[in-house]
């Protein structure tokens, strides 16, 4: 999180790309991927720009992301044995 991000007592409602993959619990890289893919919302514009992504459509596509024991773990193995 950014330092000033930080010193904050509360998470603000619009964030930017780097806090926004804090709050999500991934890097900034694989954010940006996971918004390519669909994964997270893509960004709101706020003034000359400058995008931002809101926590709540942040926390709804956490939400709707699948629990773990519903992902079937992939094994580049399997394709050797089939």
């Amino acid at each position: 999180m950014t330092k000033n991000l930080q010193q904050l007592r509360a998470i603000p409602a619009a964030l930017r790309r780097a806090d926004a993959a804090v709050y999500c619990g991934v890097s900034a890289t694989y954010f940006v991927k996971m918004v390519e893919n669909g994964v997270f919302p893509q960004p709101r514009v706020l003034g000359e720009g400058v995008k931002v992504w809101l926590r709540n459509d942040l926390d709804d596509a956490l939400f709707c992301l699948p629990e773990a024991d519903e992902v079937q773990a992939y094994n580049p193995c399997d394709r050797l044995i089939a």
